[in-house]
């Protein structure tokens, strides 16, 4: 799974808006907090408290305080994991800043990262049931993923309780992930299993500080009509939002994240991302 071509035909930006409501562990109780993104329709604004400024940018989709993870699903990644079901690379960023709100989109039976594995897994069983139903037979399929944490230079694979051989090498392609596990299973139970391992082994220390990736393969193909799908998915969360651009008024990366080795492995991961 090494030779990852993410190859999207679209780019859209779409943006989860975190609850003003967050717990305090003295009181025990919510709290109200100031927001540090609002918008008026898809005109979305940033404040950037070092600079006690605000920038403005423009999404495509905006989910509010009170949208929930279901809205993110149905809206930013069914598109996506349809589009790999028919062959196609796609990806998905899930990008914020330290202490945000990525774990509660992620995390979880309700999460993105469980979401993607269930759905693709569901749907792939209940094609194959379709199609013998219908008599051809010959349809068959294969899903496999790999889950690892990137944190700096050093990667943590979240598949196995015995992590050491994972690593990031050199190699004239740029740098790549090796010894990480790729697991494969029958049944959607049976990866939402490896998911919810994979969440239990991440360290939630450096969870602020790394990226965090699952990439899913699935193959298909029908041997009498002699034809077959290739697509990957990739789902990145990662905390390396800092600051506003200057020029451009985005959310820009944080100085010195594109200089960790890792980053390069994420390249390499998206080297064919461009959009059209």
């Amino acid at each position: 799974m090494d030779e990852a071509l993410i190859k999207p035909t679209k780019v859209r930006c779409s943006v989860k808006i975190a609850s003003p409501w967050r717990w305090d562990y003295e009181y025990e109780d919510y709290v109200e907090q100031e927001p540090d993104v609002t918008a008026v329709g898809t005109l979305v604004e940033v404040k950037d408290p070092r600079q006690l400024r605000a920038r403005e940018f423009r999404a495509d989709m905006v989910h509010g305080p009170d949208s929930t993870n279901e809205d993110v699903v149905m809206t930013d990644l069914a598109p996506a994991l349809e589009a790999t079901l028919n062959g196609t690379d796609a990806i998905l960023l899930v990008a914020g800043v330290q202490d945000g709100p990525q774990a509660e989109l992620m995390d979880g039976a309700e999460g993105l990262a469980a979401a993607t594995v269930w759905q693709l897994a569901q749907e792939l069983q209940d094609r194959q049931a379709n199609h013998r139903s219908n008599g051809a037979v010959g349809y068959s399929y294969h899903m496999r993923m790999q889950c690892f944490q990137l944190t700096g230079d050093s990667i943590l694979d979240l598949l196995t309780d015995s992590p050491e051989a994972a690593r990031l090498v050199d190699s004239p392609q740029g740098v790549i992930a090796e010894g990480v596990r790729t697991a494969s299973a029958t049944s959607p139970d049976e990866f939402m299993r490896y998911v919810e391992g994979a969440q239990r082994r991440m360290d939630p220390d450096m969870r602020q500080s790394s990226s965090t990736f699952y990439i899913v393969e699935v193959t298909q193909a029908d041997y009498y009509e002699g034809w077959g799908l290739y697509g990957k998915f990739c789902l990145v969360e990662t905390a390396c939002m800092d600051v506003l651009s200057e020029d451009s008024g985005l959310v820009a990366v944080r100085e010195g994240f594109d200089r960790y080795r890792g980053v390069y492995h994420m390249r390499k991961l998206c080297k064919n991302w461009k959009p059209d």
